[in-house]
């Protein structure tokens, strides 16, 4: 008997300890590399997964991704994600993503744009013509993902530089690029530990521009933006990368953490 695969995916996890911070909440990168885990396992089941994909030169990329969270999974918490396709246009697909607790309530909800590329040329191909664009029997636009999707802003040229580091082989992907997931880990530590024990993170926005890779010279810039509401600070980030030559900067991405204080 044919096994119907339904349109929303539903996984569990657990917040193990060795993968919680001081205050005992599960690290927002370990959540995001679980939600990129949930995103492989519901598209593998659906036969346009990363291995299948691999086998034909294609390869999915992240493009931008937003994720607001209410309350952090904590130290031994076992929580479900739930992962549907929103959309798909020829080069571009948006998967959104809810994290429940067992209680089934909501501890966040993420949204997600995705690119599919050829890994020889890198150029975006037609993911409608993968699999006779099988992906589209799985968009599910009926489940809500109730969260403000990315807001574009302008970079300010007068930011300042808070951190520079070097790509090593623990920053990049099974791709070869810098990890996705390492961005926010690089970008949180841009604050101490006081700063982490005071304030919890309650939305992220990450913008991908640019492929970096293993030896890449980054630089963070970053710039707080006054916030009316009480106890919230938000923080506009762009990393550039810097050609050693030239000594000129190239903007490979762009991020927008929104921190409350915590009760």
């Amino acid at each position: 008997m044919e096994t119907t695969i339904h349109k929303i995916g539903r996984y569990i996890f657990s917040a193990e300890a060795v993968h919680c911070d001081i205050n005992q909440n599960l690290f927002l990168s370990t959540l995001c590399h679980d939600l990129l885990r949930a995103a492989d396992m519901h598209s593998t089941e659906r036969q346009f997964g990363m291995n299948y994909l691999k086998s034909i030169n294609k390869t999915w990329v992240l493009s931008r991704l937003v994720l607001e969270i209410f309350h952090l999974p904590q130290a031994y918490d076992e929580f479900c994600i739930e992962t549907w396709v929103e959309s798909v246009m020829h080069h571009f697909t948006a998967r959104n993503f809810a994290i429940v607790n067992h209680h089934g309530q909501a501890l966040g909800y993420c949204r997600s744009i995705w690119s599919m590329i050829d890994t020889i040329s890198r150029h975006p191909t037609d993911m409608l013509l993968v699999r006779d664009g099988s992906i589209s029997n799985y968009i599910e636009n009926s489940k809500a993902c109730p969260i403000a999707g990315y807001s574009n802003w302008k970079t300010n040229p007068n930011s300042k530089c808070v951190q520079q580091f070097t790509i090593r082989y623990s920053d990049c992907d099974s791709n070869g690029h810098f990890n996705s997931i390492k961005y926010i880990d690089h970008v949180l530590d841009i604050w101490d530990m006081d700063f982490h024990k005071n304030y919890s993170i309650c939305r992220l926005e990450i913008a991908y521009q640019t492929e970096c890779h293993f030896g890449d010279n980054l630089l963070v810039y970053c710039e707080e933006i006054q916030k009316e509401e009480q106890g919230q600070k938000e923080f506009r980030i762009h990393l550039n990368k810097l050609n050693p030559t030239s000594h000129t900067e190239t903007e490979v991405s762009k991020l927008k953490v929104l921190f409350v204080k915590q009760e």
